[in-house]
């Protein structure tokens, strides 16, 4: 291997008169050029450290001074500091492409800086050459060699010395890859924290129903966490955020901008899924002791994370799909026997309807018959009793077939169909409702009996089950083309879910209102809990005819 002393034999670098004026005069637009051609690159991790981190910055100016320097004779300081910081870039876990491309981009800020320079030096004297180019690039390019090997070496000595602890992320990986129930995946990485980090790991499980920020009826799996240390970092965590570090004095800072191996007390990394969901959150701790992390051991947690969060992302899948399946089976069933039901009650109204008015209207005929001649008067009254039966028989088939089919909503357009439905609903249960909603809204058949049978069935939990007193229905359409329902009342609220699933004993109707929910595309969603009354929300996309319209 090449050593200092035989590079600065080979460099042969002369006191160049000229180069040291031009570093002299030219330092600072040499950092500003620089700076620049940094900004123009893909973002790295390492490029914002440069230019946005006070080091960073500073990190430029001594590598020009340290150019400078060298070109007055002293080689070796140069050199030494090129060696020293690939040591150092490596232990901070930087890319060796990302440190090295500093060293390129500096070549041809070099190159701006001295057609820059020549073009305003008046004395041809002190104007720079090819030689004087050549000898600044054999400089950084031994530069460059030097932080290359001292990078791959301290690389190459944290993989052999951090080991043990991947071999023990590899069989983390391999062990919880295998489990398909949510809450032993999340006791897994409780142990794997132990097992890597010899540090303990605390599992917070979001409540997934709402992915907000609060963990508030959230479970944890491993040590308690403090109720203060919980605050602090709740009101931080959003789909998007990256982890927290807290530091011995209790205080927050993003984990990015946490200095490596300077004393911890938690790290709180969020565990999300491929599309950025917040699934929960992870607490790496010494039960409030401080601890010391390195850069290495940041790195290898964010693979721990992304690993599980893939890991519970794929088990919550398999736990849908067996749900929807179960499901599925279910409601078919229930759709059967609905449907048999539903058949015989359609029997029994024809029969007690149609049937006995029909039945009435021909003993009437016949009774007409035998009196024609006999008895006009009451053969008059006989046939007005005759025109009320029709009538009525006819209103009672209207009620049947409106049962089958809403015709309303073709006579007088969903809203005006709605309110009606709710002012009907009202004077039948006593209970207040409040309706509000655009003047006019035009959608299609399909939408429009869906939308209505929801509405209907949603009324009809709310008398059967609720024990309300109000009831506030919204109906509209939002700025992303969707009609959106909402039905809140203030009554007993349940438990409509169970994990995702919709629990049993809260009957077919929630399952029939999102399937045909989700036959439009739409999204179904019931939000309740037990006192605190229940909220229906139905959105769904309209059709490309469809337009929403205010008078």
């Amino acid at each position: 291997m090449i050593n200092i002393e035989e590079i600065k034999k080979i460099v042969k670098l002369p006191n160049s008169s000229k180069l040291i004026i031009f570093f002299s005069a030219f330092k600072k637009r040499i950092y500003d050029i620089q700076c620049k051609l940094l900004s123009n690159e893909q973002p790295t991790v390492y490029i914002n450290f440069l230019l946005n981190n006070i080091e960073g910055q500073s990190r430029i100016r001594f590598f020009i001074d340290s150019i400078e320097t060298a070109l007055k004779g002293n080689v070796e300081v140069f050199f030494n500091d090129q060696k020293q910081i690939g040591f150092v870039r490596a232990l901070e876990g930087y890319r060796l492409n990302d440190v090295l491309g500093f060293t390129i981009n500096m070549k041809e800020a070099l190159c701006v800086a001295v057609q820059e320079y020549n073009l305003q030096t008046n004395n041809d004297g002190n104007r720079l050459d090819l030689n004087d180019v050549y000898m600044i690039h054999k400089l950084l390019d031994y530069s460059y060699f030097l932080l290359s090997l001292s990078f791959i070496k301290t690389r190459n000595e944290i993989i052999e010395r951090n080991k043990n602890q991947l071999y023990k992320l590899q069989h983390y990986a391999a062990e919880v890859i295998s489990i398909f129930e949510e809450e032993k995946i999340c006791a897994c990485a409780s142990q794997g924290v132990f097992e890597i980090y010899n540090l303990y790991g605390t599992f917070v499980i979001l409540n997934n129903s709402d992915n907000n920020r609060s963990f508030k009826n959230t479970k944890l799996i491993g040590l308690q966490i403090p109720n203060n240390i919980l605050k602090k970092t709740c009101d931080k965590i959003t789909s998007h955020t990256k982890a927290i570090a807290i530091d011995s004095n209790d205080r927050p800072t993003p984990f990015e901008k946490w200095i490596p191996n300077k004393p911890l007390k938690f790290i709180c990394q969020p565990i999300r899924d491929s599309n950025y969901f917040l699934m929960g959150v992870l607490f790496v701790h010494r039960q409030g002791n401080v601890f010391d992390f390195s850069k290495f051991d940041g790195d290898l947690l964010n693979q721990f994370c992304y690993f599980t969060g893939v890991v519970l992302s794929n088990c919550r899948m398999a736990t849908e799909l067996a749900e929807k399946k179960e499901e599925l089976s279910d409601l078919t069933g229930r759709l059967i026997s609905s449907q048999e039901f539903e058949r015989k009650r359609i029997a029994a109204d024809i029969h007690d309807t149609l049937t006995q008015a029909l039945t009435g209207m021909g003993y009437k005929a016949l009774l007409c018959q035998e009196i024609m001649h006999k008895d006009p008067d009451r053969l008059n009254r006989e046939l007005n009793e005759l025109i009320a039966l029709i009538n009525k028989g006819l209103q009672e088939s209207r009620q049947i077939a409106s049962d089958l089919r809403p015709s309303i909503l073709d006579d007088i357009g969903i809203v005006a169909a709605f309110r009606k439905l709710l002012n009907d609903f009202k004077s039948s249960t006593g209970i207040e409702a409040f309706f509000s909603s655009p003047d006019k809204i035009t959608l299609n058949h399909d939408r429009g009996t869906a939308l209505f049978r929801i509405f209907q069935e949603a009324l009809s939990n709310i008398k059967k089950h609720s024990h309300a007193t109000k009831v506030r229905v919204a109906l509209g359409v939002n700025t992303k083309r969707g009609l959106y329902l909402q039905v809140y009342d203030n009554g007993q609220g349940f438990r409509p879910w169970k994990k995702r699933k919709m629990v049993r004993d809260s009957g077919m109707g929630l399952l029939i209102m999102r399937e045909r929910t989700e036959k439009l595309g739409g999204k179904f969603d019931v939000s309740s809990r037990p006192t605190e009354g229940c909220k229906v929300s139905v959105m769904v996309p309209l059709n490309d005819r469809s337009r929403h319209a205010k008078h």
